[in-house]
Parts: structure tokens; C-alpha cells; sequence
């Protein structure tokens, strides 16, 4: 296969792993029904609780952007305060390490195997045929990534794609191709798990791998951002608050790029391992600071958005 066709083919995966995470999140969400939201108001009470709830809601529909979501829709309908969403906000950015964590696992090799499950159960007459599309869907995301895989094999060697990766080592420049792709994919699951895929493969550094873990924080945000445009203040706050999060884990980390890479080479030699620590350690360092100062952080998201909005 030539490099053109490779990158449709790429791209066409791109889109398939894209609808997985769409129909998975939506299955998920009809599974659940409304205890989702009994159990949301029920587990936000406190900042710490709100995390915990955030962090396995973002870990179950696999795509931060969906929970995200979810929580400015649960603000607006006033199922939850802006205050209670604090919590989940936080969560949701360490939950959405989850899916580089299994892509780093090898989850993607089982993938086969899943969608055979899921496939299967949907098609019976049993009580668990309802659990059976939203276990099809998860397999597809995985089974896309490892066909990626695959396709990104020969691309070692390629002379153009070479030439393009060594020209664009910047951090800067991974940061803005980052936080492009992101906003154009509208999920930055899919970037780290690309972004995973070509480093164990040897065509990524560790130090653009990090540029993209920024820019996949920047552009993320953005679709929450435009869903709650059109709603009521406080549910604005909350797509705010993850802007602002992200902004905090670039600011904290961007200066330390050096000696947090050698922190990263130091715990593990494995390529992927290192962007999925790397991932978790920028996440949760910024979710303990959001938690120790939470008031602060609510008056800044507040101050924000009024200059915003």
C-alpha cells in the first residue's frame, strides 16, 4: 500500500474509532437511564466525591469531551450545582487517562475478540443483549486503533514521513498540531492513542509526545465550550473550569519539559509507558492543586467567565 492510500486508510479508521466512541457513549448512557444522573447528584457533594464520580464516569464512556457534556447539561438542567460539578470537572480530566492506559496495555489486541462478544449478545434474546451494542462499539474503538497499528508499520522507513517527523520536533509545534487535531477529532482519546501507536513504533520522541499531550488539553475543551454556548451561566462555568484546568497542567509543567523527561526515561524505558505516565502524572498533579485550592480555583472560573461571556 503507498503512503497516500495508507493515509486514507488511516483516516477512514480515524473516523470509525470516532462513531465507536460516539454510539459506546450513548449506550452507556441508555444503560444507565436516569440513575446516571441520581447517582451524579447523589456522588458530587463534596469536591472529593465529585472527583471520584468524575474520574470512573469519564473511565466508563471513554471520551472526555462526552462527560464533560454530560455535566454542563446536568448544570444547566439544575440536576447538580456549578460548585457540585467542580468535582466531576477535576475527575474527568484524570479519567480520560484511562483509554492511553489500555491502549498501552495492549488492550488493542484483544479487540477482536470483544467485538466477536459484543456482536454475539446483541444478537440474543437474553438479559445482557442490551449490554451487547455498547460492548461491540468499545471492541470497534480498540479494533480501529490496532488496524492502525499495523498500517503504521511500513511508515518507519518512509523517506516523507521521516523528513516531516524530524522537521516538526518543536514542542511548540507539536502543541499547536495537537491541539488542531483534537479540536478537528473532537476527542483527545483518539490523538493520545495515535500519538501512543507511533511512538512504540518509533516514529514519535518523547519530548513531542508531550508537546501533543498539551495540545490534545487546549483543543479538547472546545467542543464543551461550543455546547454550552447557548446555555444558562453557571453551566457556561463549568466548560470554563475545564479550559482553565487544562490551562493550569501547561503553565505547571511547560517550564520543567527537560527535567520532566528524564523523571519519565528514568521510571520506564517503554515508549508508550512513558506518554501514558507522563499523561497521569501531568493530570493528577493538576487535579491535587485544583483540589487543595477549589474555592480559589471556583472564583477564577467565575471571574472568567463574566470577562468571557
Amino acid at each position: 500500500m503507498d503512503l497516500t492510500n495508507t493515509i486514507i486508510t488511516v483516516l477512514a479508521l480515524v473516523f470509525i474509532f470516532i462513531v465507536s466512541i460516539q454510539k459506546f457513549s450513548r449506550h452507556i448512557e441508555e444503560i444507565a437511564g436516569p440513575h446516571l444522573k441520581e447517582l451524579l447528584n447523589k456522588w458530587t457533594s463534596t469536591p472529593l466525591k465529585g472527583t471520584i464520580t468524575g474520574t470512573i464516569l469519564a473511565a466508563i464512556i471513554q471520551s472526555g469531551t462526552a462527560a464533560t457534556i454530560i455535566t454542563v447539561g446536568l448544570v444547566n438542567s439544575q440536576l447538580i450545582s456549578f460548585t457540585s460539578s467542580m468535582g466531576l470537572i477535576i475527575g474527568i480530566n484524570i479519567g480520560t487517562t484511562i483509554t492511553s492506559q489500555l491502549v498501552a496495555l495492549n488492550m488493542t489486541y484483544i479487540a477482536p475478540t470483544v467485538v466477536i462478544i459484543g456482536f454475539l449478545l446483541s444478537h440474543t434474546h437474553s438479559r445482557f443483549q442490551k449490554y451487547g451494542k455498547a460492548i461491540f462499539y468499545f471492541g470497534m474503538m480498540f479494533l480501529s486503533l490496532l488496524i492502525i497499528s499495523f498500517l503504521l508499520e511500513p511508515l518507519k522507513t518512509n523517506p516523507y514521513v521521516l523528513y516531516f517527523l524530524q522537521n516538526s520536533q518543536s514542542l511548540y509545534a507539536t502543541i499547536i498540531i495537537g491541539a488542531i487535531a483534537t479540536s478537528f477529532l473532537q476527542s483527545g482519546s483518539i490523538l493520545m492513542g495515535l500519538v501512543i501507536l507511533l511512538a512504540s513504533g518509533g516514529l514519535l520522541e518523547l519530548n513531542q509526545a508531550i508537546g501533543f499531550i498539551f495540545g490534545a488539553s487546549i483543543g479538547g475543551p472546545l467542543a464543551s465550550f461550543i455546547a454550552s454556548i447557548h446555555a444558562k451561566t453557571d453551566a457556561k462555568k463549568v466548560a470554563v473550569a475545564q479550559i482553565i484546568f487544562n490551562l493550569f497542567s501547561i503553565i505547571i509543567f511547560l517550564p520543567f519539559v527537560a527535567p520532566f523527561e528524564r523523571i519519565l526515561q528514568a521510571m520506564t524505558l517503554n515508549a508508550s509507558q512513558q506518554i501514558v505516565n507522563a499523561q497521569f502524572i501531568i493530570n493528577i498533579t493538576t487535579a491535587v492543586l485544583c483540589l487543595l485550592f477549589i474555592k480559589p480555583f471556583s472564583k477564577l472560573v467565575t471571574l472568567t467567565t463574566k470577562k468571557l461571556l
